[in-house]
C-alpha cells in the first residue's frame, strides 16, 4: 500500500523550540485591560475626594450693606436711562405696526 500522506523527515540538528500554544496573547489583553482599570480607579479616586475650594455660603458671606435692594434700585437707576429705552421701545413697535 502507497501511503501518500508521509511526514517529511526531521532534522535532528535543529532545535525544537517549546512554545506556547498560543495562551499568551489572551493573558497579555487581560492585563492591560487591568492596569487601565486600576489607572482609571486612581485617577478617579484622587480627583473626587481631592480638597477643592468650597465658595462661602449666603450666612458666611459678611453683610456689607443692610439694605441690598435699595443699593441694587440706586444703581439701576444711576446706570440706566429708562425714558430713553421706552421711547426705544415704543419707536420700535410704531415701526412693525405700520409694517403690518
Amino acid at each position: 500500500m502507497n501511503d501518500h500522506h508521509t511526514t517529511p523527515p526531521q532534522d535532528e540538528r535543529l532545535p525544537r523550540r517549546n512554545m506556547p500554544a498560543g495562551n499568551t496573547g489572551p493573558i497579555f489583553g487581560i492585563v492591560i485591560i487591568l492596569a487601565v482599570l486600576v489607572l482609571g480607579g486612581w485617577y478617579y479616586w484622587t480627583t473626587q475626594f481631592s480638597p477643592q475650594p468650597v465658595e462661602p455660603s449666603v450666612q458666611d458671606r459678611p453683610q456689607e450693606e443692610t439694605n441690598a435692594a435699595a443699593h441694587i434700585e440706586a444703581e439701576l437707576e444711576n446706570t440706566v436711562d429708562i425714558s430713553a429705552l421706552e421711547a426705544e421701545i415704543d419707536a420700535a413697535l410704531e415701526d412693525i405696526d405700520r409694517a403690518f
